[in-house]
């Protein structure tokens, strides 16, 4: 019989040519003569993992390892590890492999691969680093220090990483497609939209440059284009969960919103993905009877988002269940006014049992809502009477109509570019016969002292949460907000409201319509092109004739 070693050359050229079948065959008869043969059972751990099958392959890499401490091995059960999603044991292999081995570039660079999941950048960005020290060509990992120079807002020096990429491999399909994502959100649409077109016609399989595009039409409010575009990259990669919520977003744009609910659901295999993780009791959608049931209902995404769809709980409390709301601190004395939610915990608490649990935002779902039973109301929350009396005495004797205003949000919303505006640039156009208020928590630079230059009060101080806000709301005429939680808030007080929405609005807003069903009381004002505020400014005339 031939000896091991020459059968093991011989099983590891058929593992090369992909004849798994016949190569473990060779490698278990190797293993018969020899049991302690370490690069067998390394070998046919490598072949078990590319089958999946990765409960005997940790036991053979882990044999192996014993037999012979050897820095390929450890790296190799590192990468196994990976593929198991067990990151934190990845990364102590990798380190027992750079350990043995301090010149083992590879080493390096997929433990840097492990911390960029793990979310610690610095680190990878230093592994990566090291990595090109010692291999200045490992292209893979110029790649992935772009994206993670990137991810850090360092754009000039992940655009270096990315150009390295495409000088070391012109045809390197990804880098141009990560290149892209820069010049996406450094809003150069067109560099964009050049980067997404080569990486597809170097791999026409790359469904993320699809999705990229698709993203880029939303922004034009193209989207019917964007839909087809969302489909594509579903067709080359059926487990796109970005994709499948990007095409829920476009139907829902589009109105139709029995299918958008419904993939709306994808959103919890993206980023949100560990939110839903810590609620471990069934999911609600609809199906299973609440009749005496308890069911956690959970807010996510933005206070605006728990503010639109708490109108839901009502009809979930007419079928019977015990409701518990989970809600954020801000937003839980504005809350507490529901009278179909039985107890209220804050974001973070200790939860207490239940039986089902729903996502706030996955109850239009949960009630088949379409675009004609959008629960409407004229109002569904109120302000606190007390407050309001406080509110109108702080505000002295009324002269003239007040209207409340909110120019920007949040900083961090990824669409803060185009929906918030320059507080000068909407002070400058109001008619000059009404009295101002701020009705905003935070100012950006300057903006107080444009305030006090256009004599407007801002209660930044005195606004502790939602409710002290609503109260303030109330004692308006009227409000006018670019799209914030706040304009939600004067919506669902059924306070007469301007919502002045850039070119590509949020889904809810659907598009081209200057109502929105829901809420009754607000009007919305719609950019004609791409980051002109003036036409809607140009609209604000509208506030003479009320």
């Amino acid at each position: 019989m031939k000896n091991s070693n020459k059968i093991f050359a011989e099983a590891v050229k058929k593992h090369q040519e992909n004849k798994l079948d016949e190569a473990e065959i060779m490698y278990e008869q190797i293993l018969k003569i020899d049991p302690k043969h370490a690069a067998t059972l390394h070998a046919l751990g490598l072949l078990l993992t590319s089958k999946k099958e990765y409960k005997r392959a940790t036991q053979l890499i882990k044999k192996a390892i014993s037999l012979k401490a050897h820095e390929v091995y450890y790296h190799n059960l590192g990468a196994l590890f990976g593929r198991q999603g067990k990151n934190q044991n990845a990364v102590e292999m990798y380190e027992k492999a750079i350990k043995l081995n301090p010149r083992y570039a590879e080493a390096y660079y997929s433990l840097g691969v492990t911390l960029k999941d793990l979310g610690k950048t610095d680190a990878a960005i230093n592994m990566f680093e090291k990595t090109i020290v010692l291999n200045p060509m490992h292209v893979e990992c110029y790649n992935n220090l772009g994206v993670v120079l990137q991810e850090k807002g360092n754009i000039e020096d992940a655009m270096l990483m990315l150009t390295k990429v495409i000088e070391l491999n012109p045809k390197h399909a990804v880098a141009y497609n990560n290149l892209g994502v820069i010049f996406q959100e450094s809003h150069k649409t067109q560099d964009a939209i050049s980067m997404f077109a080569k990486a597809i016609e170097l791999d026409p399989s790359i469904a993320t440059a699809y999705n990229n595009i698709g993203m880029i039409y939303t922004d034009f409010a193209r989207i019917e284009d964007a839909l087809s575009m969302y489909e594509k990259a579903i067709e080359l990669d059926p487990g796109y969960s970005d994709a499948y919520w990007n095409k829920a977003i476009s139907l829902l744009t589009l109105g139709r919103f029995e299918d958008g609910f419904k993939l709306y659901e994808w959103r919890w295999e993206t980023k949100y993905k560990s939110i839903k993780e810590k609620y471990i009791k069934p999911l609600w959608l609809g199906e299973e009877s609440l009749q005496d049931k308890t069911i956690l209902i959970h807010s996510e995404q933005g206070y605006g988002d728990t503010i639109q769809f708490c109108r839901y709980l009502d009809m979930v409390a007419d079928l019977g269940a015990h409701i518990i709301f989970e809600v954020e601190e801000a937003l839980l004395p504005l809350m507490q006014q529901l009278t179909a939610v039985k107890e209220f915990i804050t974001k973070g608490s200790v939860l207490p049992e239940f039986d089902y649990h729903c996502p706030l935002l996955s109850l239009p779902l949960a009630f088949k809502t379409s675009l004609e039973t959008i629960p409407s109301f004229e109002k569904y929350l109120y302000a606190d009477m007390q407050k309001v009396a406080v509110w109108q005495n702080r505000l002295g004797e009324k002269k003239e109509s007040r209207i409340g205003i909110v120019w920007s949000g949040s900083k961090t919303h990824k669409n803060d570019f185009n929906r918030s505006i320059e507080l000068q640039k909407l002070l400058k156009v109001l008619p000059k016969e009404y009295q101002y208020f701020s009705l905003q928590k935070d100012l950006r630079e300057n903006d107080a002292e444009i305030l006090e230059v256009f004599n407007i009060k801002h209660y930044a101080e005195e606004l502790q949460n939602f409710a002290d806000t609503a109260a303030l709301i109330r004692c308006m005429d009227f409000v006018i907000s670019v799209d914030t939680s706040i304009a939600h808030l004067a919506g669902s007080l059924g306070k007469e409201t301007l919502i002045l929405l850039p070119f590509s609005a949020d889904w809810r807003w659907l598009q081209d319509r200057e109502d929105t069903p829901w809420y009754p009381s607000v009007t919305l004002l719609r950019q004609k092109s791409i980051n002109n505020w003036e036409d809607v400014l140009s609209l604000l005339s509208y506030l003479e004739k009320t």
